[in-house]
């Protein structure tokens, strides 16, 4: 599965959900720190041709207007389903932060999923991205073309035989469709279903930060909304640690390799370092920097994305020692219905508290300092590959400020 489609779309039919001024209108009751929002989404693309230009010093073709060289490249339909997850992590009329998680599902007879990543996304209380909407907002909305050429509709939209009123509110132009459906009561997305025919000659070789599908191609996504519980972590009360503020710094450093049925292959870096910029309740918000090498001789890869860590996370940056105390070992803190995947308690090792989050294909280990506020000091993380073995991935808390 594949969030590029998504991101396309937004940028070009992006419904004036403003993230900037803050709204008077407070917060329905179900949207609130703890909260958890589900929903089952997918990605596609389709090629209308076999072949992209691909741009190559050393190419045949060559392009007589420019002198640019290309090499035709081979291209195929690709895909996947899953789903995406929202942790509420702060409410508030001028702040509004969501904790992302998205899984793939790899064995849907199964209901076998993986995570592929996480990250996060900032909002207030108008909107959080296309993903919530302030009822208030939705009740100002009259059926028909709004001024920013969307179409607006009230309709009634049903999932898994339940019914729902729903705000309807569809954008198009001749190569792209975007809508988004939201239920009136709680300004959650139910619905979204997006649309784009590429119209780059050479794609997505063209570059960031567009990555425009190839002229013929239709880029094809969806989210349908599945369920949304309130997740009880034993530490949410918990004020955040005088070391979460704004400013805050975590790096992490250790090694991933891949197991197969033949052995282990060499370990290769990895770390993970976060930035706070920001402060709220019991939460920060900031930036996580990724860094792994590949393989001897080739540039490392390296990406930044979103993340928000707080008291109401199940899987966090700290935990309270005096909370972790009264756990209980074999203790199950949660278990996902979704994505079945469930967090247990080991019991104290030493100086750290010890939680496992296990799910159908893959084990992840939390290591928590209990002589050093809490934080999280050491993860492990093995994940099973179909047809391939394993991989493993440890890394330690190596500097914090």
């Amino acid at each position: 599965m594949t969030i590029v489609g998504r991101c396309v779309v937004a940028l070009f039919l992006l419904i004036t959900f403003s993230c900037v001024a803050v709204a008077a209108d407070p917060l329905p009751a179900p949207i609130k720190r703890g909260l958890r929002v589900t929903w089952d989404s997918g990605d596609s693309i389709v090629h209308g041709v076999e072949q992209a230009m691909k741009p190559d010093p050393e190419g045949n073709y060559v392009d007589p207007k420019t002198g640019q060289r290309y090499t035709p490249q081979d291209l195929k339909n690709s895909g996947g389903v899953g789903y995406t997850q929202f942790d509420f992590v702060h409410a508030a009329p001028e702040l509004v932060v969501a904790d992302i998680r998205n899984y793939q599902v790899t064995d849907p007879a199964n209901r076998i999923c993986s995570l592929q990543g996480a990250t996060a996304l900032v909002g207030n209380g108008d909107a959080l991205g296309e993903y919530w909407v302030n009822p208030a907002r939705l009740a100002k909305m009259t059926d028909g073309k709004a001024a920013d050429g969307s179409l607006v509709s009230h309709v009634k939209y049903s999932i898994r035989d339940k019914a729902y009123d729903g705000v309807s509110i569809v954008r198009e132009s001749p190569s792209q469709y975007l809508s988004l459906i939201y239920e009136v009561q709680t300004g959650l997305l139910l619905s979204r279903s997006s649309s784009v025919i590429g119209d780059s000659p050479i794609g997505a070789y063209r570059g960031a930060p567009t990555n425009a599908p190839a002229r013929g191609a239709a880029q094809i996504s969806h989210s349908r909304l599945i369920t949304w519980r309130e997740v009880k972590a034993p530490w949410a009360a918990d004020p955040a640690p005088a070391f979460a503020k704004a400013g805050m710094q975590l790096e992490y450093q250790g090694q991933y390799r891949a197991v197969t049925q033949a052995g282990a292959l060499p370990g290769l870096a990895i770390s993970f370092s976060f930035a706070a910029d920001k402060a709220a309740g019991s939460c920060v918000v900031g930036n996580m920097r990724v860094r792994s090498d590949i393989g001897p001789g080739l540039p490392p890869q390296e990406s930044t994305m979103p993340r928000v860590y707080g008291s109401s996370l199940l899987i966090n940056s700290w935990i309270a020692p005096a909370t972790i105390q009264k756990l209980k070992a074999g203790q199950v803190i949660d278990e996902d219905p979704v994505t079945r995947y469930r967090l247990t308690f080991n019991g104290v090792q030493g100086n750290g508290a010890v939680f496992t989050e296990q799910g159908p294909a893959e084990q992840f280990t939390y290591t928590y300092d209990m002589q050093k506020d809490g934080v999280l000091a050491a993860i492990s993380n093995t994940q099973s590959v179909a047809n391939f073995g394993q991989r493993q991935t440890q890394l330690q808390l190596v500097g914090r400020r």
